[in-house]
């Protein structure tokens, strides 16, 4: 696929507005995703959805970008603004194409993405609370948490903590 993007890229140049430009455009962020250089594969991609938002191959680059980032987010676990990334690209490509052939898949990927958001905010209270034992930075991680994952699994065990921590640092004040 590497020896095929310098043509495609030649195909593009010589005709931005061609009919087959859109497809060629895409075709560069595939190979790149091939070649497992996600990061170009990002860039192409979203270039044929901005350059060519009203051809077939928008909704497939956007699917595509969606694909890279989470594969990125996957290669680097503990990297947030990667996780942030491809949980951000997810959610456009279902916002703005909701009745997508590859929506379960997009669904599936938002929802690895979000269990691990929540995850990562639980381990930094976490963190705060048992390693640092660091109690006020621990109450208010916990209680970030609990405003912002209401909803969790880990949310109950959370607002137990923070009703511990809270009676532990009025002792102390």
């Amino acid at each position: 696929p590497e020896h095929a993007i310098p043509l495609f890229e030649k195909v593009v140049q010589n005709g931005p507005r061609a009919p087959f430009a859109p497809q060629a455009q895409y075709l560069i962020g595939q190979c790149n995703e091939f070649a497992e250089e996600y990061e170009l594969a990002v860039v192409a991609y979203m270039t044929a959805q901005h350059r060519y938002p009203l051809s077939p191959y928008a909704e497939k680059a956007a699917f595509g970008r969606a694909r890279a980032l989470y594969t990125l987010s996957e290669e680097s676990p503990n990297d947030a603004d990667a996780l942030e990334q491809a949980l951000a690209g997810v959610v456009l490509f279902l916002n703005r194409y909701p009745d997508s052939e590859e929506t379960e898949l997009a669904k599936a990927y938002r929802d690895t993405l979000y269990t691990k958001r929540v995850r990562a905010a639980y381990n930094q209270a976490l963190f705060y609370d048992k390693l640092t034992r660091k109690p006020v930075a621990a109450l208010q991680a916990y209680r970030s948490f609990v405003k912002m994952y209401p909803r969790s699994e880990w949310a109950e065990v959370a607002q137990q903590r923070i009703d511990e921590l809270a009676a532990h640092v009025e002792k102390t004040e």
